[in-house]
């Protein structure tokens, strides 16, 4: 015990255990994180509920959630995973359904798409068709004589009575009620995903090469651009938290990224209003960029140097301000929302002037304990606010 080799291992231990103890997060902690924040963004309180690390979407007024739990089972002596979806009222949160479906097994489920009449739309990635999930439980799949031709059925879009399936062999749009391939755009060579959001009456979709604009009620093309390869893009447009394969819309311009620069198209001719390339930007070794594009202004982080986050000036493409060594992680109202590399601290900037405004420590030492999703902000997986 007097080796001093072993005094020098307990007293090491020591220095582990009070470092480890002034580390440790308390709950008091993250209720300062959150008073915090929601002082700092001006946030309005809607609702608490325990999320945990749920997926969820909200659609107007209802919050759809997916979660995966495992139960061990006493009568196997297993583990079994539980795939529990719950509809929820914003207006009346005691309105809450829950159910699990022995039959919403990966590899059917995906991300949510869409949310109708009571009823959930998502595809089937791994059979590579649509299925619907209703309120009372009942549990409809589409589209099943095209399980060849779409192959994996990334996503779902609806439009009146129309689905539009984003799949790994083309885009696809069917009669919801009748499941009749009305038009499709198949992939003349290898397989790949597609981009593609709906805004008003018109499909824009980019895949391999190009972007285009289709007419929902005539089902014309009325314009196509031939573009750059897509690159794996995260958005953060405002308080949403947009998946990758969506195109978001700058009011009447199109954001469309592709792997060598960041497109504006107009929406309604297709033309190129600017062009801001990812040179000075992106790395060669990334495949992921998170931005956001208002008013022409692109918001991001270089990976080129340093971390730095930057405004630029899609137009003339001049950075309007800079702030080395932080990473972005949204837009809210005035303010750009920030994080340190180690994340442990969010940091608040001006959107306009690029001033930091305020620094406010994370208790959690990531960025999972303040999600974007759908207009709305959650907390600590468990306050809601807008």
């Amino acid at each position: 015990m007097n080796n001093p080799k072993n005094i020098i291992y307990f007293i090491l231990i020591g220095f582990y255990i009070i470092f480890c103890s002034c580390e440790q997060t308390s709950l008091e902690d993250y209720k300062a994180f959150e008073y915090k924040m929601v002082k700092v963004l001006g946030l309005k309180f809607v609702l608490k509920n325990d999320y945990g690390n749920s997926q969820i979407r909200i659609f107007n007024d209802t919050i759809v959630a997916f979660t995966v739990s495992n139960v061990f089972n006493k009568k196997t002596n297993l583990v079994d995973e539980n795939h529990i979806y719950s509809v929820q009222s914003i207006d009346k949160p005691q309105n809450k359904i829950e159910f699990n479906n022995p039959e919403l097994r990966f590899p059917s489920i995906s991300p949510i798409d869409q949310f109708r009449n009571g009823c959930l739309y998502f595809g089937r990635f791994g059979k590579s068709t649509v299925q619907s999930l209703c309120s009372d439980g009942k549990l409809t799949e589409y589209f099943k004589q095209y399980n060849d031709t779409l192959f994996y059925a990334n996503k779902v879009l609806l439009y009146k009575n129309l689905a539009v399936v984003n799949s790994m062999n083309g885009i696809f749009l069917f009669n919801l009620k009748n499941q009749q391939l009305l038009w499709e755009r198949k992939y003349q060579k290898e397989l790949s995903p597609f981009w593609s959001t709906i805004i008003g009456r018109r499909l824009i979709f980019s895949g391999r090469g190009y972007v285009s604009c289709l007419n929902l009620d005539n089902l014309i093309v009325e314009w196509s651009r031939k573009i750059g390869l897509g690159i794996y893009g995260g958005f953060k447009n405002g308080f949403n938290a947009t998946p990758i394969e969506h195109i978001l819309n700058d009011g009447n311009d199109l954001v469309i990224p592709t792997d060598s620069a960041c497109y504006l198209f107009d929406l309604i001719t297709g033309k190129t209003v600017s062009k801001t390339p990812w040179k000075d930007i992106v790395s060669k070794e990334s495949q992921y960029q998170t931005y956001f594009v208002e008013n022409k202004k692109l918001y991001t982080s270089s990976t080129n140097n340093k971390n730095t986050l930057l405004c630029i000036d899609m137009v003339t493409n001049k950075k309007l301000w800079t702030i080395p060594y932080l990473d972005f992680v949204g837009i809210h109202k005035n303010h750009v929302l920030a994080i340190i590399p180690s994340q442990k601290l969010f940091v608040v900037i001006n959107k306009n002037t690029g001033k930091i405004e305020h620094k406010v420590a994370n208790p959690n030492v990531s960025t999972s304990n303040f999600r974007f999703i759908d207009g709305y902000v959650l907390i600590n997986s468990l306050s809601l606010y807008k």
